[in-house]
């Protein structure tokens, strides 16, 4: 029996085999900010991640004017100057689907089941 001692991301529980807990730490661990303990899906979206929400650098660039929003596409150098600019670049040239969770790179993956939203249900009684 293996467990995970990566506290405070973890609950812990025991794995049966090594491919198992070694499947969880890339999972659950291997992609996570050293500053807020976010986790993410890649190491591409852990380095926007970190550049938009804790970078020095990039901040500097938005106060000028620059481009700040990297495309989430490994490789795809392009920058956008607003979220919904990249949201349309992503979908229009990446074939990203309309409602892929596009606040990943804010939020992370740590209670996500998914990277598409689901429908909000009313709440009519």
């Amino acid at each position: 029996v293996i467990s995970c001692n990566f506290l405070p991301h973890c609950n812990q529980r025991p794995f049966s085999s090594y491919a198992e807990f070694e499947a969880h730490y890339h999972q659950q661990h291997s992609n996570r900010c050293h500053e807020c303990h976010r986790n993410f899906p890649s190491e591409r979206y852990l380095t926007i991640h970190i550049a938009k929400n804790h970078g020095v650098f990039n901040e500097l660039r938005k106060e000028k004017g620059g481009k700040t929003f990297q495309c989430f596409v490994e490789g795809c150098d392009r920058l956008c100057s607003t979220p919904q600019k990249r949201r349309l670049h992503v979908i229009d040239k990446h074939g990203f689907p309309k409602d892929f969770y596009f606040r990943v790179v804010d939020q992370g993956i740590d209670n996500c089941n998914s990277l598409l939203h689901t429908p909000r249900r009313n709440s009519k009684s």
